[in-house]
């Protein structure tokens, strides 16, 4: 395949014709109609004032504008200060800022400290009155004169006398009143005053005296050809331009003498659009724009024609209306026009950006994709666009497109259409970096491509298929920076050698995906990282010096993402992070960082270029921006300024041989010469706008909160108890009302700003009596606010706050409390001498009766002690009956043991055992008596523990093998309870001890007895004996067979009026309940 085949597969190329740096341009418009808050969508004239509002004529009332909300003045009968009419037939701003308007019936003089309107008639009988009542035109000279045109002649107003004067001269040279309209007024260079009327062109002296009344004469060039004047403009080049009403523009040459005529002819396109003209304007630009019937017309005096502007139904950016009323510029640039059909409103661009786009898909004149996501500028001078649908060849001098895409069948051709990076080396080889292609080698004479790849296993492969950035070094080194590590290529035997990430080692390289590699003055390479902040690496010692963002460092690096870097022309280097502009100064070692404190719009540095000049030009996420390196100071470009897009690619830029820049977006590419570039900084004013009381505007009074407009206000006193209050504010810029920021503050209240974005209105509620300061700030695009805006305001106390009522109040409740005391203290002082009278005659009375209580309590107390000794007495003597029934029972039990010693009949020894037992059961309950406080109670814990002890002990029991727990809960209980369970307990246990565990021992077993005694909650007692023995006998349930034991059992149940509930499952269990 030859290299001529091989072109028409691979590339698309053409020569263009015309130049594609230069492009024309659309005008686009956007637009405010009646959905926006226009009354009617007739707009007749505006007006920006000295403030910065927008004013609005109409067909229906006057409307004044802050980019947010219209306020509307309307007629109204029963407010004689309104504005005379619903028509606006002209607006003008005096010297002073006072507002004239012009209608339909009279002159109207707004008041900005009352928001109301002066009004001025003509009057048939007053011959200092308006002339008329229908007002054309309103104009202010540059002597302060302000002349009225109105339907009868023209007005001179005087400012002392608040009066008229008719200018009668003009008449003159008219064919009767009806012919005395004038239209339009102006002012020329040199101070005459020029009168567009219904019958010609007229110039007047200030004095009012006629200089020369052009009468239409359609053969004379040497004057106006037609009588209907509507519009009087003088230019910069101090020609006066005339309009018309149907026969078209002129121009007159005041040097000549000569009026040049221009008409509308069907078939040129060149020519105004319409000969019904109303209204013609020259911008700060210079353009010359006239306003027809049908369309609006910019005038090009350098070719002599005009380009037309109209509405199309297709286009929604496109002039809302062909009928155009009025044109005006406020002072940011934007150009308003009014229609018959709303408000277009465009922005014009002073600084000539250029720029290539996508146009069509594989277009000869368009990129191949929007985003440009790398730029290159080969030694021929041509500009290579990288973007993700291919790699795009802008020739020399912008004359055509070569186009280089990924061909699947043809393997000589790019391997991936994502391109990443481009560069071309001293050889003239262009390397091409792909997103996932690897890395592309492409030689212009032969048109063939090379693909270099990873290769697994392969160590000199390339270390990773995305390719981010190519650089060759001083000494023709070729760099390869990558997603996984820094690529060095050898030529001869096309071997890569890796540098990846080493994070632990000092002096490696601290990240591998690599965004931007680049060469200093001094022959070190800088490599810029995705979160290994930048690394300074030397080719010859192969050491990587690591500059990182490190908090506990006040000098270092402000971010670890690097994208852009540059060294300018006094050695200094600079890095674009996500954190903001770094510069570094190698001789000091010092950090730099600029971000948005010092005016940059983004911490996001993408690109950074030096222009010739020294000045950094940065390309961020949100604007363009140049850095004046001398005097410290930040210029940003946005859209407003002409760019086509604001989001700039990382690294994505480029200086030329000739000092153009250049810059790649997600627009396009956009480029420009950096000496033409205006410095645009616009200054709009913030304002406070309305005062609200619960949501509803505060409306201006003599007597009211507000006694004058909000806009002007200084202070502003609020009585105490309009507990909601809220200011709307606005930043007097039209260009883009959605990206104005506001801040807030109440000093007094606040102690910080309140940042609240693009809302316009901060409410307070229940403030505190007081004295308080709210400001307001702003900020937009390319616009600076001239200050804060400031209001005083007090708060004012309720009557019953304010220091002289606390005071009063005070008084009074100290009045009345002595007042109170005082009366409390004369009636005590007579009660007292009343009971001092009382006391002296009960006095006598009582020391005799006192003498016999006396007596009697002396008895008392005898009578007492002798009860307390018989108690004493009975108290002993009844400790003695227990202790006496105690011995004589443990007598009794001493002669059982005696007579049990002669006993040779274990049945009979052991009956007297166990009588011996129940006896010392119930002497153990009168020893436990009588040393107890209580003698009516006995405590039962201590007495079963004793008494199961010695039974134990009787028994000779082993311990090891028969074990007791005893579960008594401390309940007090009096001896006829206790005789009875003490003798029950004996039984029992004495039965299980001599039953329930037969042999045990020797076949070593454990047994168990356990004792319980709870109550219920119901006043009832529960005893349980249980043991874990053999059980009893199955005839147990025959009482007549029961042992003596048990029987007694059953008796002393029976005394305690009890139950018995017997369990034999496991062992024996004795439940026995008896009323406490």
């Amino acid at each position: 395949m030859n290299l001529k085949s091989l072109l028409k597969i691979i590339i698309t190329y053409s020569l263009l014709i015309i130049d594609l740096y230069s492009q024309g341009d659309e005008f686009q418009f956007t637009h405010i109609t009646s959905e926006d808050g226009l009354s009617v969508n007739g707009v007749t004239k505006i007006l920006q004032d000295s403030r910065g509002f927008l004013w609005f004529g109409t067909y229906n009332g006057l409307h004044r504008y802050d980019g947010y909300n219209f306020k509307i003045y309307l007629p109204d009968p029963s407010n004689p200060r309104s504005i005379s009419s619903h028509s606006i037939i002209s607006l003008y701003e005096d010297h002073k800022g006072d507002i004239w308007i012009g209608t339909s019936d009279g002159l109207n003089r707004f008041d900005w400290k009352t928001e109301q309107f002066y009004k001025y008639k003509n009057d048939p009988k007053d011959s200092n009155s308006l002339s008329h009542n229908y007002v054309y035109s309103v104009f202010e000279d540059k002597s302060h004169t302000l002349w009225v045109g109105t339907l009868v002649g023209l007005s001179r107003y005087d400012k002392e006398k608040d009066n008229f004067s008719i200018t009668k001269d003009i008449y003159i040279e008219l064919a009767g009143r009806e012919n005395s309209s004038v239209t339009c007024i102006n002012e020329d260079s040199k101070g005459k005053i020029w009168l567009g009327t219904w019958n010609g062109l007229i110039n007047i002296q200030k004095d009012g005296k006629l200089i020369k009344q052009f009468l239409p004469d359609e053969k004379n060039l040497r004057t106006t050809g037609h009588r209907e004047i509507t519009a009087v403009y003088e230019d910069n080049s101090n020609n006066i331009w005339i309009g018309t009403n149907g026969k078209g523009l002129e121009m007159y040459n005041p040097r000549t003498g000569i009026f040049t005529r221009y008409r509308t002819k069907p078939n040129d396109p060149n020519s105004i659009s319409n000969d019904y003209v109303n209204t013609i304007y020259q911008d700060k630009l210079n353009n010359l724009w006239i306003g027809t019937k049908n369309g609006l017309n910019k005038f090009d005096r350098k070719e002599n024609k005009f380009i037309r502007i109209f509405h199309s139904q297709l286009k929604s950016y496109s002039l809302i209306n062909n009928d155009v009323l009025c044109i005006a510029e406020d002072k940011t640039g934007i150009i308003w026009i009014g229609t018959a059909g709303g408000i277009s409103k465009r922005y014009q661009v002073i600084n000539n950006f250029k720029n290539f786009q996508k146009d069509e898909p594989h277009s000869e004149r368009s990129l191949s994709e929007e985003r440009v996501n790398y730029l290159y500028m080969d030694r021929k001078d041509n500009l290579w666009v990288c973007t993700k649908e291919g790699l795009d060849k802008i020739t020399e001098g912008g004359k055509g497109i070569i186009h280089y895409y990924n061909n699947p069948g043809n393997n000589n051709s790019l391997s991936n259409n994502y391109i990443k990076t481009v560069f071309e080396d001293h050889l003239g080889i262009i390397w091409i970096g792909t997103d996932g292609g690897g890395l592309n080698k492409f030689d212009p004479a032969t048109g063939e491509f090379k693909i270099y790849k990873y290769s697994a296993g392969n160590q000199h492969s390339l270390s990773n298929d995305g390719v981010t950035s190519i650089f060759e070094d001083s000494n023709n080194n070729l760099w390869v920076g990558t997603y996984w590590g820094l690529n060095r290529f050898e030529r001869k035997t096309e071997r890569f050698f890796w540098y990846l990430a080493e994070p632990p080692k000092s002096n490696g390289l601290f990240n591998h995906l690599i965004w931007v590699i680049c060469e200093d003055s001094k022959g070190m390479m800088w490599l810029g990282t995705d979160g290994g902040g930048v690394s300074m690496f030397s080719p010859k010692t192969g050491i990587f010096t690591n500059f990182v963002a490190d908090s506990s460092n006040t000098n270092h690096i402000s971010g670890n993402i690097v994208i852009s870097i540059l060294e300018s022309y006094d050695g200094i280097m600079w890095f674009g992070t996500h954190e903001g502009l770094n510069s570094y100064d190698r001789k000091t070692g010092k950090f730099t960082l600029y971000d948005e404190d010092n005016g940059i719009l983004s911490p996001i540095i993408n690109s950074i270029e030096e222009d010739n000049n020294g000045n950094l030009w940065i390309g961020t996420d949100k604007s363009l921006t140049k850095f004046d390196r001398q005097n410290k100071n930040f210029i940003n470009y946005t859209r407003r300024n002409g760019l086509i897009g604001v989001e700039f690619s990382p690294a994505a830029s480029l200086k030329s041989k000739e000092g153009k820049l250049f810059f790649g977006c997600s627009k396009g590419l956009i480029f420009f010469n950096p000496d033409s570039v205006k410095d645009e900084l616009f200054v709009a004013p913030v304002v406070i706008t309305d005062f609200k009381i619960y949501n509803q505007s505060t409306p201006i009074s003599s007597d009211g909160i507000l006694t004058e407009s909000i806009v002007d206000a200084k202070i502003l006193e609020i009585p105490f108890g309009n507990d909601v209050i809220t200011f709307d504010f606005a930043l007097l810029d039209y260009f883009n009302v959605k990206e104005n920021k506001f801040s807030y503050k109440l000093v007094g209240f606040d102690n910080e700003w309140n940042d609240i974005g693009s809302r316009n209105n901060a409410t307070y509620t229940n403030l505190s009596p007081g004295e308080y300061t709210f400001l307001v700030k702003a900020s937009s695009e390319g616009v600076k606010s001239e200050k804060e805006a400031s209001l005083e305001i007090i708060i004012i106390p309720a009557f019953y706050q304010t220091w002289w009522f606390k005071v009063l109040a005070g008084l009074g409740i100290s009045f009345i409390i002595i007042m109170i005391f005082s009366g409390k203290t004369r009636k005590i002082t007579k009660q007292n001498k009343i009971l001092e009278k009382k006391v002296t005659e009960r006095t006598k009375d009582l020391d005799k009766n006192i003498k016999e209580l006396s007596q009697e309590i002396i008895e008392r107390k005898k009578a007492e002690e002798k009860v307390q000794a018989s108690l004493k007495e009975k108290e002993v003597l009844l400790k003695e009956i227990h202790h006496r029934v105690k011995n004589n029972l443990q007598v009794i039990s001493s002669l059982l043991y005696l007579n049990s010693k002669k006993i040779k009949d274990k049945d009979a020894l052991g009956m007297f055992k166990e009588s011996q037992n129940r006896v010392k059961s119930i002497a153990l309950v009168h020893e436990r008596l009588y040393q107890s406080k209580d003698l009516g109670k006995i405590d039962f814990i201590d007495y079963v523990q004793k008494l199961t002890s010695d039974l134990f002990r009787s028994y000779a029991v082993n311990p090891e093998v028969i074990k007791l727990e005893n579960n008594i809960e401390n309940i007090p209980i009096s001896i006829d309870t206790a005789v009875p369970c003490g003798l029950i307990i004996n039984e029992l246990i004495s039965n299980a001890l001599k039953y329930a565990f037969p042999a045990y021992e020797e076949q070593n077993k454990k047994g168990l007895i356990n004792v319980c005694l709870h109550c219920n909650g119901n006043d009832e007692l529960i005893l349980t004996v249980n043991d874990n023995g053999i059980g009893l006998p199955r005839e147990f349930n025959d009482k007549k067979k029961l042992s003596l034991g048990l029987q007694l059992v059953d008796t002393l149940i029976a005394q305690l009026e009890g139950s018995l509930e017997l369990d034999l499952s496991s062992g024996t269990a004795y439940k026995i309940k008896f009323k406490i």
